[in-house]
């Protein structure tokens, strides 16, 4: 019974989103939802369950569309379905699928072009298709990619641009959990000296070059998204040393970090527009820096 109302749960508050006399009230359930699936959950995905439950509470800052909401909790409920099937392709496809729900939740607030979009559909189908590559090749093939290392990292500086919309950074901060979680069920391990240099080099690089650039950027949204790949960097650089429990646990936290700043750069944007006063979401802000 427990286990049927966690993988069902998602689905009904994605189902009651959807209707338009409840539409508004898109985070707010999201936000009861994913909390009680944290408590009910046991094992790693409550901390992932907790993790998009801060992430719809921020969204009373961003006012985002409702419909944001509902794509982000139907893409964690196949993410979560997604592990009933290690180790089998059913598996792959659902994650595959809980990565392509959540696309739509870009276009609520910014346009992608032809190019952007292809990029972003062909990273979501990474995990089918590598299903037949060798498990040291898929771990890079997955991870690399998909949190945002470098020189994999130009998709979340376009998923970000214009500001750091709720949807972008539910995709590369509620995600990388995600990601990693599902890569640890799999028993991908860096095994190898040729992954765990990749791995080191590619983290290394992306830590240097995302610090660089957060330096010398002009708007917040690149800061946010420069911000995402130093944080990348130290995830690879984790699953090389320490393995993929450590780097999980590691995005969690910076995952939180990202969504405090993101969604304080982006209403404080919001509310300077609509006149109101910035003062909570400027401490919103501070912490995001200071995290």
């Amino acid at each position: 019974m427990r286990e049927a109302l966690i993988l069902l749960a998602p689905f009904g508050a994605a189902a009651a989103i959807y209707l338009p006399p409840l539409r508004r009230f898109g985070f707010p359930i999201a936000f009861a939802v994913s909390g009680a699936m944290a408590s009910l959950e046991r094992g790693e995905f409550s901390w992932i369950w907790g993790a998009f439950s801060f992430a719809f509470l921020l969204g009373w800052f961003a006012e985002a569309s409702p419909l944001t909401a509902f794509w982000a909790i139907l893409g964690t409920g196949l993410a979560r379905a997604s592990l009933l099937f290690v180790h089998a392709p059913y598996g792959a496809l659902l994650l595959s699928s809980a990565l392509l729900f959540m696309l739509p939740s870009l276009w609520e607030e910014q346009g992608l072009d032809l190019g952007e979009i292809s990029v972003f559909l062909l990273l979501a189908l990474l995990p089918l298709l590598t299903v037949e590559v060798p498990e040291g090749w898929r771990l890079l093939l997955v991870s690399v990619p998909l949190l945002g290392v470098f020189p994999f990292h130009l998709w979340v500086r376009s998923a970000m641009k214009g500001g750091p919309s709720p949807g972008a950074l539910l995709l590369t901060a509620g995600f990388r959990p995600v990601i990693l979680l599902w890569l640890g069920l799999e028993g991908l391990e860096p095994s190898g000296a040729p992954f765990t240099k990749a791995l080191t080099w590619l983290g290394a690089v992306s830590i240097l070059w995302g610090s660089f650039r957060s330096l010398l950027a002009e708007d917040w949204d690149e800061l946010c998204a420069f911000a995402a790949t130093v944080e990348a960097g130290v995830m690879a650089l984790l699953l090389a040393g320490s393995g993929i429990e450590a780097s999980f646990f590691y995005s969690f936290l910076a995952g939180l970090s990202l969504l405090t700043l993101g969604m304080g750069s982006w209403g404080l944007k919001r509310w300077m527009e609509d006149g109101r006063s910035v003062t909570p979401v400027a401490l919103l802000l501070l912490a995001g820096l200071l995290a």
